[in-house]
């Protein structure tokens, strides 16, 4: 499984209001919210990663990610209108979030899919072009051609 095939519009968010980290997360939770999995759980399991270390990559990327007791992975892209303070490793503000929910059991698709989004978000000409999406349309699609390339 690749990250293009898990990315849908419907858990993509363009420049969400977000203020903080904890409000970030709050608005993945909710998109990402499942009928076997409230976004409270989720936004909890989110935190708890979050207290083990930033996943804020640099070059204003994070992963949020965390495991739960789902049957797939799924994964959110979202934007903010205003770069926020994720304490990324670089000190950089952040303002492209690709949020990862993965089955307790599954191991090397989890690491597969962040190999090919930190590569895919390395190069500074794909950040550039997340940022400039207006829509969440656009922005989907703007990874997803990313990731096919």
């Amino acid at each position: 499984m690749t990250a293009d095939v898990l990315l849908t519009e419907e858990y993509t968010l363009c420049r969400i209001e977000a203020t903080s980290r904890k409000r970030v997360l709050e608005e993945i939770a909710n998109a990402l919210e499942q009928p076997e999995l409230t976004s409270d759980a989720l936004f909890e399991g989110l935190m708890a990663r979050e207290r083990l270390g930033s996943t804020g990559l640099g070059e204003g990327v994070a992963i949020p990610h965390c495991r739960a007791d789902v049957d797939r992975i799924t994964l959110c892209l979202a934007t903010a209108r205003e770069p926020i303070d994720y304490e990324a490793s670089d000190g950089q503000f952040v303002d492209i979030f690709v949020a990862l929910i993965v089955p307790t059991d599954e191991h090397e698709a989890h690491l597969g899919i962040l190999a090919e989004l930190a590569t895919a978000l390395n190069e500074p000409d794909n950040r550039n072009s997340l940022r400039a999406c207006r829509s969440s349309s656009e922005l989907c699609t703007c990874l997803k051609s990313m990731l096919n390339s």
